[in-house]
C-alpha cells in the first residue's frame, strides 16, 4: 500500500487479509526497501504500529519480504543484508525497537 493509512487497512480488512508483501517506501513509489531503509527516515511507514495492527486482528497469514534490486548487489553484501534482517525482523515483529 503506497499511500493510505496502513493501520487503518489492517484494522478494516481484519480477517479477510491472508498474505502481505512487506517493504518500505516513501508513500509515492513501490521502491521495496527493507524494513526501517531510507524510506524510514522520511518517516511513511511506523512499523510497529503496523504490527501492532496486524497483531490486533490476530494475522496468520504469509509475510513476505519484497525487497527488490538485490540481483546486482555483491554476494558477500547479500549476506549481510540477510544477517541484517535476521536480527531487525524478529525486533519488528515482538516490538522490541527503541522509538
Amino acid at each position: 500500500m503506497n499511500k493510505g493509512d496502513q493501520v487503518d487497512f489492517i484494522l478494516k480488512a481484519g480477517s479477510y487479509l491472508k498474505a502481505l508483501h512487506i517493504h518500505g517506501n516513501d508513500g509515492e513509489s513501490d521502491m521495496h526497501i527493507m524494513p526501517y531503509g531510507q524510506a524510514y527516515y522520511r518517516g511513511y511507514i511506523d512499523w510497529i504500529e503496523v504490527v501492532r495492527a496486524l497483531k490486533n486482528i490476530d494475522y496468520k497469514g504469509l509475510f513476505n519480504l519484497e525487497i527488490g534490486g538485490e540481483a546486482a548487489c555483491p554476494y558477500k553484501i547479500k549476506m549481510a543484508k540477510l544477517d541484517y534482517l535476521d536480527v531487525i525482523i524478529p525486533m519488528i515483529l515482538s516490538e522490541d525497537v527503541n522509538r
